[in-house]
């Protein structure tokens, strides 16, 4: 981990699970890139480039809860015992995520106000 990243972490089962993470502009340290970690690249991916810390905190967590709908939707409904696993924790994660999101909003509602 870079000494710069803050890492973006949503709670699930009684612990923290990083997701991603914001890093600072070199130049301009009230602007932020967001990138998320869990990805089908090699590398972690860029969400955001260029915002408050509040925004991309919520844009790599947007972009989380995007993919794991993504992860429901690979099911196509059914029933089976593997699509009811997949939903069941795409389902629990994106419970979480959404707990951080109404956080990271708030804050960013209020950054400067």
């Amino acid at each position: 981990m870079d000494l710069h990243e803050i890492p973006v972490s949503i709670h699930v089962d009684h612990t923290l699970q990083r997701i991603g993470y914001v890093t600072p502009w070199p130049t301009d340290p009230a602007t932020f890139d967001g990138w998320i970690e869990e990805s089908e690249k090699p590398t972690d991916e860029l969400v955001v480039n260029g915002a408050s810390e509040a925004w991309a905190r919520y844009r790599v967590l947007a972009e989380y809860c995007t993919r794991r709908l993504s992860d429901i939707n690979t099911t196509e409904g059914r029933g089976d015992a593997t699509s009811a696993s997949i939903v069941d924790r795409a389902s629990t994660l994106l419970a979480a995520a959404a707990e951080e999101i109404e956080v990271t909003l708030f804050s960013h509602i209020h950054e400067d106000h």
